[in-house]
């Protein structure tokens, strides 16, 4: 599921810099969806997942390192999730419909970013200088390969892990 998750930002790349989208028409192969919940509410889930393979054993670093980054990409989701409950808030207020602004918003790190309007962190290429699309396609390209990572070290651990949950593969 994670996998598929990847390519709707790398679709979201695709529409943002090969259809010259801005970024609000950027939405991937859910844009009916509100992305700011879809996204906020994904990110957790697969945060509590993780955290629970992690506790029924399926511990190396891949799989650490993924939980610590799936932790900042939660984060990140969490800040952009807190911003626009306040923008659609104004907006409504307003009359103003406050759909719009979903996928606009910036986020903790990226062009227009907490970390990129911060006077103590300066410019850094990329962490404060990258599209919101962009920032978001790396967060997934690394999770997605940290999974691979941990799956492929914890694969014993993993079919326990499965089995545990009543998710085991006979053999007969």
């Amino acid at each position: 599921l994670q996998s598929f998750h990847f390519v709707e930002h790398a679709v979201q790349v695709v529409q943002f810099y090969l259809l010259d989208r801005p970024g609000v028409a950027s939405q991937g192969l859910i844009s009916a969806l509100n992305v700011e919940w879809v996204h906020f509410s994904w990110n957790w889930i697969v945060w509590v997942v993780l955290l629970v393979l992690w506790f029924r054993g399926l511990r190396n670093i891949p799989m650490t390192l993924l939980l610590a980054w799936t932790t900042l990409h939660s984060l990140e989701h969490t800040y952009m999730m807190i911003r626009y409950l306040q923008v659609a808030t104004e907006l409504r207020e307003l009359g103003q419909p406050a759909f719009q602004v979903s996928q606009t918003l910036p986020g903790i790190l990226g062009r227009n970013g907490f970390l990129a309007l911060s006077s103590w962190c300066g410019r850094i290429p990329g962490l404060t200088t990258a599209p919101r699309v962009l920032v978001h396609f790396w967060w997934n390209f690394g999770e997605v390969a940290l999974l691979f990572l941990a799956a492929w070290q914890g694969a014993p651990k993993l079919l326990n892990v499965c089995k545990s949950f009543g998710l085991g593969v006979r053999s007969e």
